[in-house]
């Protein structure tokens, strides 16, 4: 999509794999966008002009947390929270002009909802479906039908840093 809309005006879009070096020459840019994105601090940096800003919005890694309890998983970033990354942050460089942690709720009305959910954001449970998750999904139906709300935790976390 970014492709689609941003090569038309004279913008190069290019991919970048958090875990691989970032195809651009030490300090580019003066200023880095990254939201919900893999995040390599070392490589950010890198790329930064001295002075450069960069912002990031990320998923925390105890996002729906309460969620995957319910279905015996584990988060897949644990360690993507504000504290650990504001940290990492500091230690190679960068100033925290900002961080701020948000918690919201997500509440689904039925059953069904959760499923389209899980099929549509596969790493929240891995290979879900409604065969072999079928003894949760029936426990979450039997909650709904007692009553009870079908409400998880989001969390979020920004941080914007100059170099």
């Amino acid at each position: 999509m970014a492709k689609k809309r941003f090569e038309s005006l004279g913008v190069r879009v290019l991919e970048a794999n958090e875990t691989e070096a970032l195809p651009f020459e030490d300090k580019t840019f003066d200023l880095v966008l990254n939201r919900h994105g893999g995040l390599n601090i070392d490589e950010t940096y890198r790329v930064l002009k001295n002075d450069g800003n960069f912002l990031t919005q990320q998923v925390g890694g105890d996002n729906l947390i309460d969620l995957m309890e319910l279905f015996g998983v584990k988060p897949k970033w644990p360690n993507n929270l504000l504290g650990v990354v504001e940290q990492k942050m500091q230690n190679i460089g960068f100033h925290i002009q900002q961080a701020k942690n948000w918690r919201g709720r997500v509440k689904f009305l039925d059953v069904g909802a959760m499923v389209y959910f899980l099929k549509a954001i596969p790493w929240v449970v891995d290979d879900f479906s409604v065969t072999s998750h079928l003894r949760v999904l029936e426990k979450l139906q039997n909650k709904l039908e007692q009553g009870n709300e079908l409400e998880f935790t989001y969390t979020r976390f920004l941080i914007s840093a100059k170099k």
